[in-house]
């Protein structure tokens, strides 16, 4: 995922694209939409663990937003909710093909496509409004009806609505719509659509190239536009075929698949004589496209689906240590949200993973953490370098409550010793990992979150929302020690002017030295607040 954008969530009227870099550190004053912000992806989180009547889950096992009318920016004029996903699909989209058909190697496509959520007037809850997606540059606009018919759906200047058989959603999808053709007498509308949980370890196994609403629904239009390019005697099976193999993908991808395809010489004559800016080139390209869109839908409610399911998130109200916890029969692969199941991670760990774990924490914080059972209970244990003996969590510090949790989450979050996994993208939003922690050991932190800025076996995404002047300083220190690479790492200031619905983002970040650019003067100073307020910024 290259980038998220909210509209209209609380106070966030409009973040814009926000990159997801290895590290983004969310800093602000209190209210000013920063957990608003983090607390959006384990909102994506729990919308794809049960089936819902709405894209998104706005109350349940992470977070709580209320409902749409409660989360909606109360200033809007309208009680919508827009949320955009940036990202890259390494596939080329046609209807009658597999890669193997294809004569030129799949590229990269840069895509962004967003939802917007409205009021039901059918389940008293969420539907979708419209979606919008940028198909390497390309506009396209769909709108949907109260009762899911496609009411709107233009690529470019194209009216693809007006060029085939009326479109309406698919009665189930993740997050994205999914939409089909049917016939007056045929297929009908569905009423309400299901939006289904995902499961990583048992994904869709339907190939989207042979998916039962595959047929394409624009092809007409798009054979209007290939006869003229041939010669008079072409045949209607020459124009089909040609339609059929046409596939979607970046500008100068779709040119040179069009040069290489099987065809006429007249059709090679015609494709040589155009260029990408060419009208010609511009009318077949968004006639393709939107022959593409239904599958392209499937195709990235899966990805937005997948990324959703590998978001993981530590709230701010963490678990307090227990002296002794009751045995589970429990296979924990993740710490939850508030370290509740710590001691039982712990124990499901193998003989070397607990070595490993003990390591990691030994490298970062000079203490290492195991378990210890008896008689039906489990005990956390610490032990701090040259200490002889390991001393029970619940004795210790609270602090070390409060951050084991969250040492345990970053090191499950990505693959252990030489295990193969799926290179997927995950990302961890945290809250305030810092709470109770003394400077030094914030520090401490901030390398923790540096060592996972580029994990060559697993990409992620750490967003922290944090109070700490020491862990922002620290990241500029390891910035300047080559520890971090200044674009690896991004600062969001959060503010909101006094008696305004709307937060204020700004990006700062680091200069090569490891010094703060863009960042406000003063921000963690004791009368920063008031300064805040009182100038409105």
């Amino acid at each position: 995922m290259d980038f998220f954008r909210i509209r209209n969530l609380r106070s966030l009227e409009d973040t814009g694209r926000i990159a997801l870099k290895p590290i983004t550190v969310l800093v602000g004053t209190n209210s000013s939409g920063k957990s608003s912000f983090l607390r959006s992806f384990p909102l994506l989180k729990q919308s794809i663990e049960t089936p819902t009547d709405s894209p998104l889950l706005w109350f349940g096992r992470y977070v709580d937003y209320g409902s749409l009318s409660d989360a909606a920016n109360r200033a809007a004029s309208e009680k919508r909710i827009a949320i955009e996903f940036g990202f890259k699909l390494e596939v080329p989209m046609g209807y009658y093909m597999s890669h193997e058909d294809l004569d030129l190697s799949p590229v990269p496509i840069p895509i962004a496509v967003s939802i917007t959520l409205g009021p039901s007037e059918i389940s008293d809850g969420a539907r979708i409004v419209a979606c919008d997606i940028e198909f390497d540059g390309l506009p396209v606009h769909l709108s949907f009806s109260q009762d899911t018919r496609v009411t709107k759906f233009t690529v470019g200047e194209f009216d693809a609505l007006k060029a085939g058989p009326p479109l309406a959603l698919r009665p189930a999808a993740f997050i994205l719509p999914s939409i089909f053709s049917y016939e007056d007498g045929g297929l009908a509308p569905a009423r309400r659509v299901v939006f289904q949980p995902y499961f990583p370890e048992h994904p869709p196994t339907q190939d989207i190239f042979h998916s039962p609403f595959r047929d394409p629904i624009r092809n007409d239009a798009l054979k209007d536009i290939i006869r003229p390019m041939l010669h008079g005697r072409a045949s209607d099976e020459t124009v089909e075929r040609i339609a059929l193999s046409l596939a979607a993908g970046t500008a100068s991808w779709m040119l040179e698949h069009f040069r290489r395809i099987s065809a006429p010489p007249s059709w090679s004559a015609s494709i040589a004589a155009i260029g990408e800016k060419s009208e010609v080139f511009q009318r077949l390209r968004e006639r393709i496209i939107a022959n593409t869109i239904p599958i392209f839908l499937e195709k990235a409610d899966q990805y937005i689906a997948e990324f959703a399911a590998g978001v993981g998130y530590m709230g701010p109200l963490r678990a307090t240590a227990q002296r002794y916890y009751r045995i589970q029969d429990l296979a924990v692969r993740e710490v939850d949200f508030q370290g509740e199941n710590l001691a039982m991670f712990l124990r499901s760990l193998s003989d070397a993973q607990r070595e490993q774990f003990a390591s990691f924490s030994r490298r970062y914080f000079n203490f290492e953490v195991s378990h210890r059972s008896s008689g039906g209970h489990v005990e956390i244990i610490l032990k701090e370098h040259g200490s002889p003996e390991g001393i029970n969590l619940a004795d210790m510090g609270f602090g070390y409550s409060q951050v084991l949790p969250v040492i345990a989450q970053l090191w499950s979050s990505v693959p252990q010793g030489r295990r193969r996994v799926k290179r997927r993208h995950r990302l961890l939003a945290i809250e305030q990992p810092e709470l109770h922690l003394h400077p030094a050991y914030q520090t401490r932190l901030a390398d923790m979150l540096a060592g996972f800025a580029k994990n060559p076996r697993q990409p992620l995404s750490l967003i922290v929302e944090t109070h700490s002047e020491s862990i922002v300083n620290r990241l500029g220190e390891m910035v300047r020690e080559d520890r971090l690479r200044p674009e690896d790492v991004q600062i969001l200031l959060f503010s909101k002017p006094p008696r305004s619905p709307a937060s204020i983002i700004r990006t700062a970040g680091f200069h090569e030295d490891g010094a703060l650019k863009d960042w406000p003067y003063g921000f963690f100073a004791s009368g920063a607040i008031d300064s805040d307020v009182n100038s409105g910024s």
